[in-house]
């Protein structure tokens, strides 16, 4: 039939006599000759990771789930064509750089870009916008625990509309790798200094510019490939210190396509479903044990504090008979005390949560003997699965705020010493070991630990007027450029910033920071003490 359809076409396109003849041939061949590119087929996601209970669940305004485009959407790599499912997180030309919360699975505003110049020297001209797509590819973590980032080179025209909420994935064909280093803080004079990951590169095969690309070397023909290295160096940020400016990324080497696909799969980490479904159902009980068990610590508090009113009136009023009868005082006492003792045993067996563990006293007993057995697993649930949602119950969720602030801060290479009342940096020895011990802290008062908690927020807010590593809580990405989604998740910030040219527009910037403050966290709110000093 398509042979007898192609003849068919030709006799009409030899009517060269009629004029009407030859203008529907001209039409015909316009509409079905010609083979016209359309934008790249995505791949909608189905919510899967947030049907659980609705207290760890991101869900929109009718209560259905939201989709996490990490976990509901799959790789699919092939060795075949080389190619992988990814869904994009910055735009081809965008003027913001997006990054995704893996917790909440919400993309975020992390900065606007601007022309500036080459921190290395190297690029002539200005590094601004990117002249491609930046994505992720979907359950794979990099070498240091983040999400697999690929960069994928196509007319954006090709890639489809962005969607700020990524429900959907598209297909990229890799082409090979680069290997993107990170420097805290410049100069790191070795190569263990240099934290190195491994970008992938891809092309759009629905943009007849790039179907047939397959290699970087095909690739370095079709585009400026010394911008993209500026890029790459420069577009995710610098260490800025007052009007000293130091590097804080390169890109050092290249990989061919077939071993990066390979290596980014097996030396990465790919999360399997049943993996998945495990550690989110261990995460919801952990969660559970440490919210239920600090409610307990609560109660514990108020029941004890009954007890010490009602003995104190108790010994106010042994103390006015003894005055009155001072005969019968040792019989009196005796009978007082006596039933004081049951009275205690028995208070003693309410306030047992069942099992009367000692633990459960004070807070700081409850946390430490929960922070011995299973901080690990804890820090890694709250890289992955939301603890709470706000809507469900408000004091749940800024506990878990305040609770992964600690562990937070904990992570950036900080300790808090019980006896110094404060934060302090929790450095590196050459053998490896930290130099403080963070199971160390058993003696630490319940008062004090009150303390550690009241001081998260200012201990991230010195870090980022430092230029220092910090964490911040994005409660609503709002402002110019933000994904207008609801994040309410601590993130993480480099402390590297983007160095803006003479040329921009210096009051636009002002005026677009003065609208909208960057805060460390909401100032309305405060950790729920424990003890009252």
């Amino acid at each position: 039939m398509q042979f007898e359809s192609l003849n068919y076409r030709q006799d009409i396109c030899q009517l060269k006599t009629v004029k009407l003849s030859l203008m529907i041939c001209f039409l015909f061949f316009l509409t079905s000759c010609g083979t016209k590119k359309s934008a790249i087929v995505k791949v909608k996601a189905t919510p899967v990771w947030f049907k659980s209970e609705p207290r760890f669940s991101m869900r929109d305004q009718t209560g259905s789930p939201l989709v996490h485009p990490f976990f509901d959407l799959a790789p699919f790599g092939s060795e075949i064509d080389n190619s992988i499912n990814f869904f994009v997180t910055t735009p081809v030309d965008s003027k913001h750089y997006y990054d995704i919360d893996l917790p909440s699975g919400r993309l975020y505003r992390k900065f606007s870009y601007c022309e500036q110049s080459d921190i290395w020297g190297k690029y002539e001209g200005d590094v601004h916008r990117p002249k491609f797509a930046i994505g992720v590819v979907p359950r794979v973590l990099d070498q240091l625990g983040k999400p697999q980032k690929i960069m994928v080179f196509g007319n954006k025209k090709y890639f489809g509309r962005f969607d700020k909420m990524a429900r959907s994935s598209q297909r990229a064909k890799v082409i090979g790798g680069v290997i993107h280093q990170f420097c805290e803080k410049y100069p790191c004079k070795t190569r263990d200094n240099w934290l190195s990951t491994l970008v992938l590169i891809g092309v759009n095969a629905e943009d007849p510019r790039y179907s047939r690309i397959n290699s970087l070397a095909q690739l370095k023909k079709k585009d400026n490939w010394n911008y993209f290295k500026a890029f790459m160096e420069n577009g995710f940020g610098r260490t800025k210190n007052g009007p000293f400016e130091t590097p804080a990324y390169r890109m050092v080497g290249e990989v061919p396509a077939k071993e990066s696909l390979r290596f980014a799969l097996k030396k990465g980490h790919l999360f399997k479903f049943e993996e998945m479904s495990k550690m989110r159902a261990s995460c919801h009980k952990l969660y559970d044990y440490l919210w239920e068990g600090s409610k307990v610590v609560r109660k514990v508090q108020k029941e004890t504090e009954k007890i010490n009113k009602k003995k104190k009136k108790k010994d106010d009023y042994l103390f006015v008979i003894e005055s009155k009868t001072l005969s019968a005082a040792p019989t009196i006492e005796k009978r007082f005390t006596n039933q004081e003792v049951l009275r205690k045993n028995k208070s003693q067996e309410e306030l047992e949560y069942r099992r009367n563990k000692k633990k459960y006293e004070d807070f700081s007993s409850f946390f430490f003997n929960f922070y011995d057995n299973y901080v690990d697993r804890y820090k890694t649930c709250m890289k992955f699965v939301k603890p709470s949602s706000l809507t469900v119950n408000s004091d749940r969720h800024w506990y878990f705020s305040f609770i992964n602030g600690f562990m937070n801060l904990e992570n950036s290479s900080f300790i808090y010493r019980c006896n110094k009342r404060g934060w302090v940096e929790n450095s590196k020895l050459s053998s490896g070991k930290r130099i403080f011990n963070l199971k160390s802290r058993r003696n630490c008062a319940e008062s004090s630990l009150d303390f550690a908690f009241d001081q998260v927020v200012t201990v991230n807010t010195g870090l980022k007027r430092s230029s220092k590593p910090y964490y911040r809580f994005i409660e609503y990405d709002y402002g110019v450029g933000g994904t207008h989604q609801k994040v309410q998740s601590w993130v993480k910030e480099d402390g590297k910033m983007i160095s803006c040219s003479e040329t921009e527009d210096k009051e636009a910037r002002i005026d677009f920071e003065k609208n909208n403050p960057s805060r460390v966290f909401p100032i309305d709110l405060q950790w729920k003490r424990f003890t009252v000093e």
